[in-house]
């Protein structure tokens, strides 16, 4: 009996090292499991952080902070894409340019921060007179820009009319009451050929310094400006 027991014993014992074996790898593969579904699950989280990190830089880059408008890096970018699309397609596209009237008076007398609320609120007045597609800009300061997409001479004019209405129209109102403001607005437009957005550009630019001549209006360029600038140079 006793020469038989040693042997059941040895196997006995050699099955529980072999349970145990097995228990201790079926333990280590599950905890390797959860810590390599533990490291998947970070490098999910650090890869999503990671781009939304990137989106937020792309957005700072071409945004302005204040308004959430585009800035003039972006403004540059979305010009120069219509400049190509309407040299491909002979689409026209127009450009408004926007300088609130006094508005160094509205700082000076209500302060910079209330200053920027009245930017942000003249921001959200153009945004929607402009179609979706349109690209409004703070284009620095007091200064906006927009980008008019398939548009023509007559529809700009509309435009330019309509933002400068709404912005007499509609004053801030803060918490000391009402903020009244206007603006001053330059028109150009795509000519085709070899044009090109820095003239247009200019174009609207002389167009703005003109309405500015009496603020609160519109002017939209035409060839006798330039002709007048000439006089005046020489």
């Amino acid at each position: 009996m006793a020469a038989n027991w040693v042997p059941i014993a040895v196997v006995l014992g050699l099955a529980g090292m072999a349970a145990a074996v097995i228990l201790i790898w079926r333990w280590r593969v599950a905890a390797l499991m959860r810590r390599t579904r533990e490291l998947e699950e970070r490098v999910t989280q650090r890869t999503a952080a990671l781009q939304l990190a990137t989106e937020e830089l792309h957005f700072l880059a071409f945004h302005d902070e204040l308004t959430a408008l585009m800035n003039q890096r972006g403004f540059w970018q979305h010009a120069d894409k219509l400049e190509m699309e309407s040299r491909a397609g002979e689409t026209m596209f127009g450009l408004v340019l926007v300088d609130l009237d006094h508005f160094k008076k509205i700082n000076d007398r209500h302060g910079h921060r209330t200053g920027d609320e009245v930017l942000r609120h003249a921001a959200g007045l153009m945004q929607r007179q402009c179609c979706e597609e349109d690209f409004v800009c703070r284009y620095g300061g007091e200064e906006f820009a927009i980008l008019i997409v398939n548009t023509n001479p007559d529809r700009l004019r509309e435009l330019a009319e309509q933002i400068r209405g709404e912005m007499e129209r509609n004053p801030y109102q803060g918490d000391r009451g009402l903020i009244r403001f206007t603006a001053s607005v330059g028109v150009s437009y795509w000519l085709g050929g070899k044009d090109n957005v820095e003239a247009m550009f200019g174009r609207a630019d002389k167009a703005m310094y003109e309405a500015k001549e009496t603020r609160n209006s519109w002017m939209m360029w035409n060839p006798a400006m330039d002709y007048e600038g000439g006089q005046e140079s020489a």
